[in-house]
């Protein structure tokens, strides 16, 4: 996933770059930088964020997996 889909998916998501890193229990920084394209999108994100899309999981789904 590039840096403009992974910004893409959270702009049709409604999800701020905030949000993901809570999401994703990463911090802001990372995230800013998948969203720039200094670091790559790691793929469970990138999945995670295409079966969003899909209407495949919620937020919900991936925070129960996080306990």
């Amino acid at each position: 996933m590039t840096a403009k889909q992974f910004r893409d998916a959270l702009d049709r998501l409604k999800l701020s770059q905030l949000g993901a890193a809570k999401l994703f229990q990463s911090n802001d920084r990372t995230v800013r930088r998948w969203a720039i394209g200094e670091r790559a999108v790691p793929v469970t994100v990138a999945i995670m964020l295409k079966l969003m899309l899909a209407g495949k999981i919620t937020e919900a789904d991936i925070k129960a997996v996080h306990g």
